[in-house]
């Protein structure tokens, strides 16, 4: 159901921003410096360029800030591999009993 809903809302950001590029092809001077000329871009353009921008700014620091929580889960990995490579060494060593059954033959 997850999955469902994560397409359909992909397809109705899809298909607001294609409509809102298409309303707004219009040019708007940009200049990034007093130095040169402005570039001509279009509106769009600058929209969905800053909602790019912001998108991968907030996944950047989302992937920064989970960092201590990623080399915490290496370390406990290692910790239970360590642990099961122990308990798996020391398993032959303890005493096995052995159960005789009896059969109704005699």
């Amino acid at each position: 159901m997850g999955a469902v809903l994560r397409w359909i809302f992909s397809l109705l950001i899809a298909a607001g921003s294609v409509l809102f590029a298409l309303a707004n092809r219009q040019t708007v001077p940009v200049a990034w410096s007093p130095l040169h000329d402005p570039y001509a871009v279009p509106v769009f353009g600058i929209a969905l360029g800053a909602l790019l921008f912001g998108f991968v700014l907030g996944g950047t620091m989302v992937w920064l800030n989970a960092g201590p929580l990623r080399r915490d889960r290496r370390h406990l990995r290692k910790t239970v591999k360590a642990l099961e490579k122990e308990l798996a060494e020391a398993r032959p060593a303890l005493p096995v009993r052995t159960i005789e059954t009896r059969t109704d033959d005699s």
